[in-house]
């Protein structure tokens, strides 16, 4: 399983990284053969009124997951911190790769 990470504007540290990877990777779990590329994208997004951020932005993080059989899973979170974001985006792809793989055969 090949996981590749994309860092907009916002500022990523590595240790965002090392986290978003373990958190990926646990959230794969038992699917972890049936997972072939997972992309993760974090992004800063302006929260309110289009305009009228004032300097105030929410994290976005976006897992896109290839498996066989499932086709692309995408989940989307957005946070007040990128960990939060990474961390709730995980468990929603925990979630759907269960929904779509769980009764599927190989």
């Amino acid at each position: 399983m090949v996981v590749r990470f994309f860092n907009g504007p916002a500022k990523a540290s590595k240790l965002l990284f090392n986290s978003a990877r373990t958190r990926v990777e646990q959230a794969i779990g038992r699917f972890d053969r049936r997972v072939n590329n997972v992309e993760v994208r974090i992004a800063e997004i302006a929260r309110g009124k289009p305009g009228a951020h004032h300097g105030r932005m929410d994290k976005r993080c976006v897992i896109a997951a290839t498996a066989s059989g499932a086709g692309v899973i995408v989940v989307e979170s957005s946070g007040e911190d990128l960990y939060s974001a990474v961390n709730t985006a995980a468990a929603k792809l925990k979630r759907a790769l269960e929904r779509r793989l769980a009764r599927k055969p190989r």
